[in-house]
């Protein structure tokens, strides 16, 4: 995708609105074990139950399904459950066929209520995150745009005479603004390509120095207080360098945004693993709000002028797991946050 055409797809595309895939993998669960269990005590109770009874206690079980998995699970459970109905609980049993036209009307209705659910969860979950996406643009590309915008009026001002000392902090604004509006349109577009699904890692033996040594020199803001302990003897690691620069550049703009002293970034051999540690001493993240951390659009409020739109955490995470490591969040002793790349040694060539 071209950075001259922006298009960002958190607000439409197939993939807005998609339910969390712990979410999604409950829902699945549920169809599988809930589903059977059900039928065998409707089928054990069938003479003490009508169909009515049978269909609405399969509704209640398939509109949580839905209700936690959205589409996918939620259809799959109102067919599932309305063939397991129409099998073991509708006359004649055993048959696929249905006699009575109440109970035709009755599965139809089953159906077209448990799809409505399901479809509803999908559109809540788009609007959660149209709503997001809203609150960001609204701040996050406004603030940048009014500071760029105030300087070059003031520039430009033929009745006002500025110093050079003046010029300069008012051409610094600029810059820096300019590039705080260039790494958020990286994120969006970054963020647009994990829900659109359309980013796949090319696995390559890769050197994890060189992988941060490209990510500090990729990044627009100061370097100075990031110390960097990676030895250049570890082995190589089973990864997409650029997609594993991108994961590294987000943590060390996080921590540089909100740690004032110096961050560091250390690496080591752990069993057939290299693990690559960013440290920062930050205000830290309270246990019960690290669930949602690597969540798009999540930061501890806007105590921070360079924490971003609250992309960069998720976007670490989702260009990690491309490439088959994982990234963990834990406290650094003394106070701070210590994020955990871990990524796969290569094997060596034959």
């Amino acid at each position: 995708m071209e950075r001259g055409a922006l298009r960002i797809y958190l607000g439409v595309g197939p993939r807005v609105g998609k339910v969390p895939r712990r979410r999604e993998v409950m829902a699945w669960a549920l169809c599988i074990v809930g589903l059977p269990l059900l039928t065998a005590l409707l089928v054990n109770l069938n003479r003490h139950l009508n169909l009515s009874s049978a269909l609405l206690l399969n509704l209640a079980l398939v509109l949580v399904i839905a209700a936690i998995g959205g589409v996918r699970p939620g259809v799959f459970a109102s067919v599932a459950a309305s063939l397991l109905t129409n099998w073991y609980l509708t006359p004649p049993v055993h048959a696929w066929t249905i006699t009575d036209p109440d109970n035709i009307v009755a599965l139809g209705v089953f159906v077209s209520v448990a799809l409505g659910v399901s479809t509803m969860v999908v559109v809540s979950e788009a609007n959660a995150v149209r709503r997001a996406l809203l609150q960001a643009v609204s701040h996050d590309l406004r603030t940048p745009l009014a500071s760029i915008k105030a300087s070059v009026t003031g520039l430009m001002a033929a009745d006002v005479g500025f110093s050079v000392e003046d010029r300069r902090d008012l051409l610094a604004t600029i810059d820096t603004s300019a590039d705080r509006l260039d790494r958020l349109i990286g994120n969006l577009l970054d963020m647009s390509r994990l829900q659109s699904g359309v980013t796949t890692a090319k696995l390559a033996p890769t050197a994890m120095e060189e992988v941060v040594a490209a990510a500090l020199g990729g990044l627009a803001i100061s370097t100075g207080r990031v110390v960097v302990e990676v030895s250049e003897r570890l082995p190589l690691v089973l990864t997409d360098s650029a997609l594993l620069e991108r994961s590294v550049a987000n943590l060390v703009s996080n921590a540089l945004a909100w740690s004032e002293d110096d961050v560091r970034i250390e690496a080591g051999e752990v069993s057939k693993h290299v693990e690559l540690r960013v440290i920062d001493h930050g205000p830290g993240i309270p246990e019960d709000l690290r669930a949602r951390m690597f969540e798009p659009f999540q930061r501890l409020g806007d105590r921070s002028n360079d924490a971003g739109a609250g992309l960069g955490l998720a976007i670490a995470r989702g260009f990690v797991e491309l490439t088959g490591g994982k990234i963990a969040l834990a406290d650094t002793p003394g106070g701070g946050c210590t994020f955990t790349i871990t990524a796969p040694i290569a094997k060596p060539s034959p």
